[in-house]
């Protein structure tokens, strides 16, 4: 659109709406600020954003005044009304957080807040420019190779972000930030962030595109282009998988930027990647009107994450982790998914769900029954890398199992408090076939029903398919010298049927991070059938320590103690476990049992 264009639409609409005529030119680079206490109702002023592509437009903006400690002591609230005609079947849109307001010139603050889900009148919020420079005042994070690794639970921040704007009730709600994903469908992204606890932070998932590679030659240019009225992007995941969260740019000066008027997690300090990006269209709708966007380079970092703004820097983008996903599917080879991701210690969980489940929605097209078989490994700085080795078989609806078994171990070492975990690199590989592998325990027999300790027993497991195939496996199963006369139990079993008590005591009890990897590690897997030697045990578990054979007045004194150790009853021993790997699920449990002279 020409300028001469522009100012006639500008025109007419300020004639229209019977307001004065103001400037339609971009936003001062280096603008003054208007204090919150000389804004009066009947200001006009405008709000710049884009509605599309790249071009920033003015808003007809009226201020309605002012809500004092509307958002919490010393947090005032501009209440404003769009009065645009582009504005006028949607209000204010989820994308334009951050679009700044601009009355004679000075710089008013960022739009943030809707005053209602379904508001027809456009008035909004406008968190004020005052606030947002507190943030950037803040001091700059040390570079990461000299951060000592400090506890960050994610609850301390949730509890202070506004009101979610789906949720409905009457005041004010933060204006959503829409979570632009390609390569994964945007409600298997909602159910991830419900399911990582994130579910009520200031997001509405909408389907969008981005930059195949984070270091994008024309990364300078989008950075020179960044300013106010700009959308602008933090990028979680980029290549093949893109998820980015857009908002608009309220200030810059120089390399330094201010957007958004209000948070995205609350994480405070951060190093996510910033990124520009480029609005395909503005959703119009009266319930959630949003803006579709494309993410570009990564042009910088933003490195605060709070109540009034997020601040970031242009220039070196933070440290990004590398995801590489190799796919089989009934012998074919599959397009590979590889890219980046943020590695932050609370999102990373979430982002390799997202990877995992974008590989198998999109290589599953034809089949309602599968058998999935997982390698591979995630990579830490400083650390074991975790294996993520697993197998699913059944049908597709219930392909979250396999993704549950998996994400487990990444989200307890995640939510331990003794240093955040980097990572570094994710390398996996799926194989799936368009059929069901499971099997299922029949019957197993020994060739001895009695056996002195230090003794041998040998133990048949017969297994069947689901549709007819059958297979036997062998264990030689040598007592130990010291276990007692009586009974001991030969026990048979998959996984998921088999008591795993030890294991997660020796987790929960671990004193490293190295330790609690290399105890994951060790964990069971589904397609092995286990034999055990078990007899009973009348003991106690005193942290990671088993004591299964304690005279009943040890064990009345212990219990009966003030000393802090935990203790567990411990009602029966495992002497010893083999196990074998079979092409498929196993399922069921069954023991038999034998004398012990």
């Amino acid at each position: 659109m020409s300028v001469l264009s522009r100012s006639l639409l500008i025109l007419s609409g300020a004639l229209w709406l019977g307001l004065p005529l103001m400037a339609a030119d971009s936003p001062p680079a280096q603008p003054e600020i208007l204090p919150v206490d000389q804004i009066k109702p009947g200001m006009h002023g405008l709000t710049y954003t884009v509605m599309k592509g790249n071009e920033i437009v003015p808003l007809q903006t009226e201020v309605v005044g002012v809500a004092k400690n509307a958002l919490g002591p010393g947090l005032d609230l501009i209440i404003g009304r769009l009065v645009d005609e582009r504005t006028r079947l949607t209000g204010a849109v989820h994308g334009m957080s951050g679009s700044p307001l601009y009355v004679d010139g000075k710089l008013v603050g960022a739009l943030s807040l809707r005053i209602a889900t379904f508001e027809k009148d456009g008035q909004c919020g406008f968190t004020p420019i005052a606030d947002m420079m507190k943030v950037e005042n803040l001091v700059r994070p040390v570079p990461q190779a000299q951060q000592q690794p400090v506890p960050l639970p994610l609850m301390n921040f949730t509890s202070i972000l506004p009101r979610n704007v789906t949720s409905g009730e009457p005041g004010f709600s933060a204006l959503a930030v829409p979570l632009s994903v390609s390569g994964i469908r945007p409600d298997i992204f909602s159910r991830l962030l419900d399911h990582f606890g994130l579910g009520n932070s200031l997001f509405v998932t909408v389907p969008g595109g981005g930059e195949m590679d984070p270091a994008n030659a024309g990364a300078s240019k989008q950075a020179m282009e960044i300013k106010p009225g700009s959308p602008l992007a933090a990028v979680l995941m980029s290549g093949d998988i893109n998820v980015a969260a857009t908002g608009t740019c309220t200030w810059r000066s120089g390399n330094r930027i201010l957007a958004f008027g209000h948070p995205m997690f609350g994480f405070g300090d951060s190093a996510l990647p910033m990124a520009g990006a480029e609005v395909v269209t503005t959703v119009p709708s009266y319930e959630t009107p949003y803006k579709m966007t494309n993410t570009g380079a990564i042009v910088g970092t933003i490195y605060q994450d709070r109540v009034s703004a997020i601040a970031g820097v242009l220039g070196d983008p933070p440290p990004l982790a590398t995801y590489l996903i190799e796919r089989t599917h009934d012998g074919e080879k599959l397009p590979d998914l590889k890219g980046w991701f943020a590695p932050h210690p609370v999102l990373t969980p979430m982002l390799i769900g997202a990877a995992l489940n974008s590989a198998l929605s999109n290589s599953l097209q034809m089949a309602r029954t599968l058998s999935v078989h997982m390698t591979g490994e995630l990579e830490f700085a400083g650390h074991p890398a975790l294996k993520l080795d697993g197998i699913f078989s059944g049908e597709d609806d219930t392909l979250p199992d396999l993704l549950t078994n998996t994400l487990t171990p990444l989200q307890k070492l995640f939510s331990q408090t003794d240093e955040h975990l980097t990572a570094k690199n994710l390398q996996v590989s799926f194989d799936t076939q368009e059929r069901m592998q499971n099997w299922t325990i029949e019957s197993i027999h020994t060739d001895e029903r009695e056996v002195e300790p230090n003794g041998q027993v040998h133990v048949t497991v017969d297994l069947r398919e689901e549709y007819g195939a059958r297979t036997s496996q062998s264990f030689a199963l040598t007592l130990p010298e010291n276990i007692k006369s009586g009974t001991v139990a030969i026990r048979v079993g998959g996984s998921a049927e088999l008591n795993d008590d030890r294991l997660t005591r020796e987790i929960q009890n671990a004193r490293t991070v190295d330790e609690m990897i290399n105890l994951f590690n060790q964990r069971r897997m589904q397609d092995r059938v286990y034999v055990q030697a078990v007899s009973a045990a009348e003991g106690e578990v005193v942290r990671d320590r088993e004591m299964p054979a304690l005279p009943g007045s040890v064990r009345d004194v212990m219990e009966g103690s003030n000393s802090s150790e935990t203790t567990v009853p411990l009602p029966e021993q495992v002497w010893l476990e083999l196990s074998a790997q079979l092409p498929g699920v196993v399922h069921g449990k069954q023991e038999v049992s034998l004398a012990v002279k």
